[in-house]
C-alpha cells in the first residue's frame, strides 16, 4: 500500500504534502523477527483515522506468533499484545487511533 509506514517506505508524505511534522517515522526497523519496532507520527491531523496493524512476514520454524504494540498519545500508553498460529492470518490489526487521538480496539486478524 502506497501510504503506509513499513520497511521499504520508512518516512511516507501524510497530511499536507510537503510538510514533515505530519509523516510517520519508523525509527527502527528490526530484522530478526524478536522486536522492537518503533513508528513515531508527531501530529494527528483532524479528520483522519489510523489503523496500527503488525505484520507476520516469515515463519522461523515457529509455530506461534507472539506480537505486543504500546502506544503512546499525549503522555498515555497502552499495551496490547497478541498470539496466533504461525500458519494463520497474515495481519493482526489491533488498534484504530482517532484524529482526537482516542484509541478503539478492533482486535482483528486479516
Amino acid at each position: 500500500v502506497p501510504n503506509d509506514c513499513f520497511w521499504e517506505n520508512t518516512n511516507p508524505d501524510w497530511g499536507i504534502l510537503g510538510e514533515t511534522n505530519d509523516n510517520p517515522q519508523l525509527d527502527r526497523d528490526d530484522t530478526d523477527g524478536f522486536g522492537p519496532e518503533r513508528t513515531t507520527l508527531n501530529v494527528l491531523p483532524a479528520g483522519t483515522n489510523y489503523l496500527v496493524g503488525v505484520r507476520y512476514s516469515r515463519n522461523r520454524g515457529t509455530r506461534r506468533v507472539e506480537a505486543q504494540i504500546d502506544v503512546t498519545i499525549d503522555g498515555v500508553s497502552e499495551t496490547l499484545n497478541a498470539e496466533w498460529s504461525a500458519d494463520g492470518p497474515e495481519y493482526w490489526i489491533p488498534i484504530q487511533i482517532l484524529d482526537s487521538g482516542e484509541i478503539v480496539r478492533e482486535d482483528r486478524f486479516e
